[in-house]
């Protein structure tokens, strides 16, 4: 049996409005973990800006060196070697052949002229100034490439056994990774950084590092003739080196619960921080109109934040706190409405709040014999005193938390026994008729004569007529003990 009252409503209620705050906080959550991420990832949007435009100036720099070298400088004398065994002419091919005059190798599927020996020395004077100024230290990550001439100078020294122009796809198969070079002027003009951008590869495997990587592409002109590039200036970001690149922005409170990776216009990817599966939210930042930065946090990143759990702690305590408060109050006036001011015991109301199943249930009507008789006689005040001691042995004798005592109006009362065996009501009932009959009531010194009648039947149908089979039977039980008011 359940007790129908306004507490449905106020659980109803309490629970839509713990819905909307959960909601709440968790969106709250979601948007400050967003904005840390927006943080991380605008600030390695800026860095990998800012090498492109380091590459940029030093690609200039190289033009003007370079034509500054090849006004003054009328031959050059140099070794040039030759590598019979993988026919690539250079130098610094070999560990056991290596040179102080240059700062990389230089590998080439034709013999070296001398413009290209005075671009190289362009290119070293420049990095040298460079890495004095700047302290730059990343030689391995750029060099120097030809397409039309056929040659790639690292600005590291690389030997054959690690790396040979052989495997360099990016000459033999260029048109996968390079557009059209644009002309020095436009190139120049150009003001949008994530336009120049374009020129930068999509994502292949790098064989030196053995990783994903992408390389940004600036350009070393002759400024002579035909303003267009002999050379570019290639930057090699490989997932390594990515991510180094991030990992001083990475914020501590996210430094487990995030990833982030960089796609390219042809749907590749490469994965720089976490495992780049699964994630709940992503936040895009496009680095150029060729890649694209995507950041992203998971699920269980939202609800275990802090942003997440300190709100709903406060809510839960809150909410908590009112609803104790709310609920007081409603049982109490529900109390009040149900409950019997005299005797304390349930009023007629209370069958309202009662789901009675049938078959389930046992009821016992009461009626106090020649009650009547007490009022007239001794007054009303001796007739309340008969009911509530009446009631007092009735609390005494059932189940405070199963059954329910009502008075149902005047001398009549009504049990409900939560049991669908008749024999264990019929007990209880028996008891109680028998404590009111040696319960000793004075009133003046004179002993009150009180008893009761009684009617018991399984509930059957609805509860009106289960009362009424039972009157019946109290009824019957007054006629033959002639205990009639």
């Amino acid at each position: 049996m359940k007790i129908k009252s306004k507490n449905i409503i106020l659980n109803t209620i309490t629970s839509l409005i713990f819905v909307f705050f959960l909601l709440m906080a968790f969106y709250f959550s979601l948007a400050k973990n967003i904005d840390i991420i927006k943080n991380m990832s605008m600030r390695f949007d800026n860095l990998l800006l800012q090498t492109f435009m380091d590459n940029e100036r030093i690609a200039d720099a190289i033009t003007v060196r370079y034509f500054e070298n090849n006004n003054k400088i009328d031959k050059v004398k140099i070794n040039r070697n030759y590598d019979h065994v993988k026919d690539i002419y250079g130098f610094n091919l070999r560990k056991d052949h290596m040179t102080a005059s240059y700062m990389g190798t230089l590998q080439s599927d034709t013999p070296i002229s001398d413009s290209i020996i005075i671009l190289i020395k362009s290119t070293d004077e420049v990095m040298s100034e460079v890495n004095q100024i700047a302290g730059y230290s990343e030689k391995n990550n750029r060099y120097l490439l030809s397409v039309e001439r056929g040659f790639i100078y690292t600005l590291a020294k690389i030997s054959l056994k690690d790396y040979s122009i052989d495997n360099l796809a990016m000459l033999t198969h260029a048109g996968r990774y390079f557009t059209s070079p644009p002309d020095y002027y436009k190139r120049k003009i150009e003001k949008e950084l994530r336009y120049k951008g374009m020129t930068s590869t999509n994502i292949y495997h790098d064989v030196l590092s053995n990783e994903d990587a992408y390389s940004i592409t600036s350009f070393v002109y002759s400024l002579t003739n035909n303003n267009m590039p002999i050379a570019m200036l290639m930057y090699d970001h490989n997932q390594s080196e990515l991510k180094n690149l991030l990992t001083p922005f990475i914020d501590k409170r996210l430094e487990n619960d995030f990833s982030m990776q960089l796609t390219d216009s042809k749907g590749k990817s490469i994965c720089i921080y976490g495992d780049c599966k699964h994630l709940f939210k992503q936040y895009i930042v496009k680095l150029s109109e060729n890649h694209t930065i995507i950041s992203g946090i998971y699920f269980g990143t939202v609800v275990k934040s802090v942003y997440f759990i300190i709100p709903m702690l406060i809510v839960v305590f809150f909410m908590g706190m009112a609803y104790t408060y709310i609920r007081k109050y409603i049982n109490s006036n529900v109390r009040d409405i149900i409950t019997d001011p005299l005797t304390g015991v349930y009023n007629r109301r209370i069958l309202d709040h009662l789901n009675l199943v049938e078959d389930r249930v046992v009821i016992a009507v009461f009626d106090c014999n020649k009650f009547k008789i007490i009022n007239d006689n001794y007054g009303h005040s001796v007739g309340d005193y008969v009911l509530k001691k009446i009631a007092s042995i009735m609390k005494s004798s059932v189940r405070v938390n199963n059954d329910y005592i009502i008075r149902t109006g005047g001398d009549e009362f009504l049990i409900i026994f939560n049991t669908n065996d008749i024999s264990v009501a019929e007990k209880v009932v028996t008891r109680i008729s028998h404590e009111v009959e040696n319960t000793e009531f004075i009133f003046d010194s004179e002993r009150l004569d009180v008893s009761l009648s009684y009617g018991i039947t399984t509930l059957k149908g609805n509860i009106e007529q289960s009362l009424q089979q039972a009157d019946i039977y109290m009824y019957h039980m007054k006629r033959n003990t002639n205990r009639d008011n």
